[in-house]
Order: C-alpha cells, then sequence, then structure tokens
C-alpha cells in the first residue's frame, strides 16, 4: 500500500472497532487540522469495493451551523440532494430510485433529520451496511449550540444500524461537553494521521530522478524535522540541504532551506541566530534577483519579513521596523500592495511602541495610499483596517479603548441574540410551526439590526468628541472600507477591552 492507503486502512480500523460496540452510537475523530483532507479520501473510497471499504454507507455533510433551524433544514435538503446526484448510479446498480422525501414537510429540528435519515436506511436497508451521517460542518457560529444540537440527535435513540461520525478539529475543540461526560454511546478516537510524514513517505517511495528527486528528499527531511524536531537537529539535517543547493546552484531553494532553518531557531526562542540565517538567505536571494528569478523578488521579501518578526519577537522594536521598511519597498518592488500595506503597517507599529509618533503616522498614511489604488474588494483582503485603527490608537488610546468597549456590547448582544434564536426555534419545532425558520429568520434579523443600531450610536458619541486629526483617520476608513467599518470588521477594531494602565505598559497598539 502506498502511504495514503496506509491511513485509509487505519481509518477502517478504527472505525471496524467502532462499528463492532453495538452500544456505541456517535464516533468523533479528533485529528489535526491538516488531516481533513483524508476524511474526503476515505469517504470517497468507501463509494467503491476495494480492500479498504468498509461495506458501510457515509454521507458526508459539510453544512455550515448558523442555529438550529437552518442547520436541520440544510442538511434534510443536501440528504435530499445527495440522493438525487445519486439515482442515476442506483438505477445502475438495479435499485430502485423512487425513495420520496421532502425537507420541508418534516421538523427543522434533530428529529427531523433523523426522520430522513431512517427513511432512507429503511428504504435501502439491504445495501446500506451502517448508514452513517459524517459531520464536518465548514464552520460553527456558536460551539456550545451545534453540540446540543449533536446531543440532539443522539437523543432520538438512534437504531444501531444508524451511526453518526463527528470530525473534531484538535486546533479548535468545539465538543468539549459532549466528551466530558461519560456516555456508553459516544467514543472518541485520536487518529494520528501524521500529513507531514505521509508526503515524506510518499516522496521516499518513489525513487529519485536526478537532482531534483534528490533534493525532494533531502528538503522533506528537513520539513519533517521542522515541525518535530529541535532546532540543532534541523540545522544538522539543512547542512546536507544546503550543501547540495549549492552544488546545483539553486539559490531559490537555499532560501526555502534556511527559512525553514530560521523557523525552527524561533520556536526555540534563538532569535539572534535566526536573524542571521534570515540575512543569509536574503544573500542567496538577491542573487535570484540578480538573475532575473522570476520569484526572486518574493525570496527577499519573505526573507525581510521574517527577520523583522524575529527582531520584534526580540524586543528590539527600532530593528524591526527598519526590516519592515525594507519589506514595504520590496513589496512595492513585486507590485503586491497587499504584503506593502502590511510592511508599513509594521513598521508604524513598531516605530509607536518606541514611542516615535510622527514617524509611525507617517508610515501608516503610506499604507492608506497604497489602500487607495486599489478596489473595494482588495481593500478587503488587506490589513488596512487594523492600520487605521493602530493610527488612531497613536494618536488618542483610551478613544479607541472606548470604540472597543461598544464592540463588546455589540459582541455580547449578538451572543444573547443568537442564544435567543435557539430557545425560539427549539419551542416553534416542538410546537411544528408551518414556517418556524422563517419566523425564526425574521426576528434574528431584527435583533440583529437592533443590536448594531444600538452599537452604532455608542460608537458615534464616542467619536464625537475626537480629535480633528483621529476623526480623519476615521474617515479614511470610512471611504476605504465603507462607513460601517469599525462596526463591522472585528478584525480593525476587535470586541475587546484593554483597561487604561494596560494600554500604557503596553505603549501603543497591539499586534
Amino acid at each position: 500500500m502506498n502511504p495514503v492507503e496506509q491511513r485509509v486502512l487505519q481509518m477502517c480500523q478504527a472505525w471496524a472497532a467502532f462499528r463492532d460496540n453495538p452500544a456505541a452510537r456517535v464516533l468523533v475523530w479528533r485529528i489535526q487540522e491538516d488531516a481533513l483532507r483524508m476524511v474526503d479520501v476515505f469517504i470517497e473510497m468507501q463509494k467503491h469495493q476495494t480492500s479498504l471499504t468498509t461495506g458501510d454507507t457515509f454521507i458526508l455533510f459539510k453544512t455550515p451551523y448558523q442555529h438550529g433551524l437552518q442547520y436541520s433544514r440544510a442538511l434534510k435538503e443536501s440528504l435530499a440532494g445527495q440522493f438525487e446526484a445519486t439515482k442515476e448510479s442506483l438505477a445502475a446498480q438495479g435499485l430502485p430510485v423512487d425513495w420520496a422525501f421532502n425537507p420541508a414537510t418534516t421538523l427543522d429540528a434533530p428529529a427531523g433529520v433523523a426522520q430522513g435519515l431512517l427513511s432512507f436506511g429503511s428504504k435501502y436497508h439491504q445495501v446500506l451496511g451502517h448508514l452513517t451521517p459524517v459531520f464536518m460542518p465548514l464552520n460553527v457560529s456558536k460551539a456550545l449550540a451545534w453540540e446540543q444540537w449533536l446531543q440532539g440527535l443522539l437523543a432520538m435513540n438512534l437504531p444501531e444500524r444508524l451511526r453518526m461520525l463527528v470530525i473534531e478539529v484538535a486546533e479548535y475543540p468545539k465538543l468539549q461537553g459532549l466528551l466530558a461526560q461519560p456516555d456508553p454511546r459516544v467514543v472518541l478516537q485520536d487518529l494520528n494521521l501524521d500529513m507531514g510524514v505521509l508526503a515524506q513517505e510518499t516522496f521516499a517511495q518513489e525513487p529519485p530522478k536526478g537532482p531534483a528527486g534528490v533534493f525532494r528528499n533531502l528538503l522533506m527531511g528537513v520539513v519533517t524535522l521542522a515541525e518535530k524536531g529541535k532546532a540543532d537537529q534541523v540545522k544538522a539535517k539543512a547542512a546536507d540541504a544546503l550543501a547540495f543547493t549549492r552544488q546545483q546552484k539553486w539559490p531559490d531553494q537555499e532560501v526555502a532551506v534556511r527559512v525553514l532553518v530560521a523557523g525552527a531557531l524561533l520556536k526555540e526562542g534563538r532569535h539572534a541566530e535566526a536573524i542571521k540565517v534570515y540575512e543569509a538567505a536574503r544573500q542567496a536571494a538577491d542573487v535570484c534577483v540578480q538573475s532575473n528569478h522570476p520569484a526572486g523578488h518574493k525570496l527577499v521579501l519573505q526573507t525581510w519579513f521574517g527577520q523583522a518578526g524575529a527582531e520584534l519577537a526580540r524586543g528590539d522594536e527600532r530593528a524591526a521596523a527598519a526590516s519592515y521598511d525594507e519589506a514595504a519597498v520590496v513589496a512595492q518592488r513585486d507590485n503586491n500592495p497587499i504584503l506593502t500595506i502590511e510592511g508599513f503597517r509594521m513598521a508604524g507599529f513598531c516605530l509607536a511602541r518606541c514611542g516615535e509618533r510622527e514617524a509611525a503616522l507617517e508610515r501608516g498614511q503610506c499604507a492608506a495610499n497604497i489602500a487607495q489604488g486599489l478596489p473595494p474588494e482588495g481593500r478587503a483582503l488587506t490589513t488596512i483596517g487594523t492600520c487605521l485603527v493602530d493610527m488612531m490608537r497613536v494618536l488618542d488610546a483610551p478613544r479607541v479603548e472606548q470604540l472597543q468597549r461598544a464592540k463588546l456590547h455589540l459582541k455580547q448582544r449578538m451572543d444573547q441574540v443568537r442564544q435567543r434564536t435557539e430557545q425560539r426555534g427549539a419551542e416553534l419545532a416542538a410546537q411544528a410551526h408551518p414556517d418556524a425558520l422563517g419566523v425564526v429568520d425574521k426576528e434574528q434579523a431584527q435583533q440583529t439590526q437592533q443590536a448594531q443600531a444600538e452599537t452604532r450610536d455608542m460608537l458615534q458619541r464616542t467619536l464625537a468628541g475626537a480629535s480633528p486629526e483621529f476623526t480623519a483617520w476615521v474617515h479614511q476608513g470610512d471611504a476605504l472600507l465603507g462607513p460601517d467599518w469599525l462596526l463591522l470588521n472585528d478584525l480593525a477594531l476587535p470586541p475587546t477591552y484593554v483597561p487604561p494602565e494596560e494600554a500604557a505598559q503596553a505603549g501603543g497598539p497591539s499586534a
């Protein structure tokens, strides 16, 4: 088996162990974020008769969770849609295609979803094996609400032939409550699929063809150690790769290796060493520029941003500001406005922490000028909003804190709206209201508008007494990002409150 097949086999064996437990109903696979693609591969392989087929039927749902009614309706519609898409395949197998299910005539609740699944399972029970909905939502508005929805489906006392598979991303846990309480129906499996090792094993199985193949294997060894090894191990492993890049006269690949080494050093707080490695990487990147390498400026840019980050982590804001300035200049040469803005933004941030107010504001204005040349949809992809608030904080930190308190008010109000929506949806679903989803969506929209109006008023009152210079930065934001940018852009103006004494100790805008 190739490395991918080996991991699918690992998943098949994990599934079989769960399936053989007659009391179990929900399997939670806890995996690393970079292994999500393996879930797709596993599900796809179950559609074909191979040695890696479990004999069970998996239906993948990536439906985002907003609230219980919406999620239930969307799952039912997805179930019906997936059935329609497989009718031709079912007919080719000699199976009936007359399963009838109308999502609108069942409850928009876990019970309605269970009804749809049970109906489908009953229709095709002879060929399905265990019918298994796989829940892997692309986005979850409120983890606790989604978890409670899953518990509601579990409470439907599902038959043994209907199991659930739920994907829990280790970096972003959402199922603490479900997993904390002892329940024989819920099984947790930690799947260590190790995608970095998978890549290394995949390359190792292929015989190296020429210098590129040899270097590929050398580089993968460095990558694997950079993820899990010590910095000194990475340096030792990188020595062979660096020697090979020089032998082949590949300065671009030398940059890649050195950046990996610098990253490993930074993880251990070895800032001075990392800075030297970035400087050496830039020498190789400069060779690429001189030889008209198409990615030459991008490689130089990478070394300046890396060095600036290391200098900032070391506490040398002045040196970091100079490096970010250099990064902004290189980004302009590379016609990269997004990173140009980011370079100027971070240079301004560092200078503000050094107490150089005018120099910081100058960098902020440079960033705003670059953003002005972008189309509105392009500006939304940049950090210009954060930059503008940083400049406002340079001028009047207490007033920015008041703005943040207004945003915190909005966040708290929206949490209340979501909670009311869940409660209201449960009430209407229990009453079998004919248009529960429409009612809830309308009420939620009204409550959201009210909460935003309250916050908008709080923001305007806070801005009313601001200095003309402060107000000018707000107006630049209005022109670049729209009149509600402070209200709607949580990245620019986070919904948090920083006490004045903490802000004073920080000396300026927060990273």
